[in-house]
């Protein structure tokens, strides 16, 4: 079970039956056709092409100034040569998911070209960085931040599965600061994202991130949006405590994805001394091992978590409440915890590029494509 989950996670299968659950890239041409400019020229026409923002296994991103309105887009090249069709047809999907979908927490895409050598991807430019970086800057967050930020990401998620929208890839990695030092929040990268063309209908392929990934995920089972929800939750437990929730910093990529099965997240009584029992209770709820128990992105809206007066929300800071005035011992415990997340990035990382390494051989490449930019979400979202 475990292997079917990394070679589709990172490479190497496809659930045969998965793609009639979700719209073809093709329902899409329709609505994209006149959003659709077939010369290379139409790209130098709308934008000022500027400097490059990063480079990707298919591509490069590229800063662009709209010569009309003014505005700051990544322009995102995707080359066609090389392209497999199985990659080709996910990443029409992703823009044929981002045509036309516009909302405060969603990263926008503005416009979309195509010619014969490639595709371009006009989209947003979020200039915050990740809120993976965030996170590992801060260490954790006061209980009224990590809300905030929490409730744009829900916002966003009820929105999108209003619409049938799964995102299946949440994680901090792929929630951009608008700029460095605020809490406002776009969710991007949807490069692993379905669509359901029926409320009753569920996906079956277990993609995603291991760590950030539900039960149901891993167990190969149907799911819908609420394993959305339960990546939140994951999200939610590491703003308020600073640490992840499964598999521990040096677990190992096993150890993660069995301590998610299990389902019993460690709440360490001294970290968490600091955190109100209404969000605890609200981050157990997301993280309940059965989606029908979680509640969803619409109702978690309301959470009793949610109602709490601001002000109260504003004097619950680990720091101030665990460490006070002892300035040594915070920073030597934010320098630990900073340590500790980004080990545990460098491990899901490494442990991507090692499976994806031995999937290579296989013959059914299948979902490799959705990691295909990866690299590029991080300036263009």
């Amino acid at each position: 079970m475990l292997w079917d989950w990394l070679r589709v996670c990172l490479g190497g299968y496809r659930n045969p039956d998965a793609s009639a659950e979700r719209c073809r890239y093709e329902d899409y041409e329709k609505d994209r056709a006149t959003t659709v400019i077939v010369t290379h020229a139409a790209v130098h026409v709308d934008y000022a092409v500027g400097g490059l923002l990063g480079t990707g296994g298919f591509g490069l991103v590229k800063e662009g100034l709209h010569r009309q309105t003014q505005s700051k887009s990544a322009l995102k090249f995707v080359f066609r040569k090389g392209l497999s069709k199985n990659d080709e047809e996910l990443f029409l999907m992703e823009a044929g998911i981002l045509t036309g979908l516009t909302h405060a927490h969603v990263v926008e895409m503005r416009g979309f070209y195509k010619w014969e050598q490639a595709y371009c991807l006009a989209m947003e430019r979020m200039e915050g960085g990740e809120l993976c970086e965030d996170i590992v800057r801060r260490v954790f967050y006061s209980e009224a931040c990590a809300r905030r930020i929490i409730l744009q990401v829900l916002d966003a998620l009820a929105f999108l599965h209003r619409r049938g929208i799964i995102h299946r890839d949440l994680k901090p990695e792929n929630l951009l600061l608008v700029r460095r030092g605020s809490e406002y929040v776009k969710l991007a990268d949807f490069g692993f994202a379905a669509v359901l063309s029926q409320p009753t209908y569920k996906v079956v392929e277990p993609v995603g991130s291991p760590g950030y990934a539900a039960a149901e995920v891993l167990r190969v089972m149907p799911y819908d949006g609420q394993a959305d929800v339960f990546s939140l939750g994951v999200i939610s437990f590491v703003l308020l405590s600073g640490y992840l929730p499964f598999g521990g910093v040096e677990g190992t990529l096993t150890e993660t994805v069995n301590a998610t099965l299990e389902g019993n997240p460690p709440f360490d009584e001294v970290q968490w001394s600091a955190v109100s029992d209404a969000a605890r209770d609200f981050v157990e709820a997301l993280l309940s091992p059965s989606p029908s128990d979680r509640p969803t992105a619409e109702k978690a809206m309301f959470h009793p978590w949610m109602k709490v007066q601001g002000n109260t929300l504003l004097s619950r800071s680990l720091s101030d409440r665990r460490f006070g005035e002892n300035k040594p011992l915070l920073e030597e415990f934010q320098g630990l915890q900073r340590r500790r997340l980004k080990a545990a990035v460098g491990a899901v990382l490494a442990a991507n590029r090692l499976h994806k390494f031995l999937a290579a051989g296989h013959e059914d490449r299948g979902d490799e494509a959705a990691s295909r930019h990866g690299d590029q979400r991080r300036q263009g979202g």
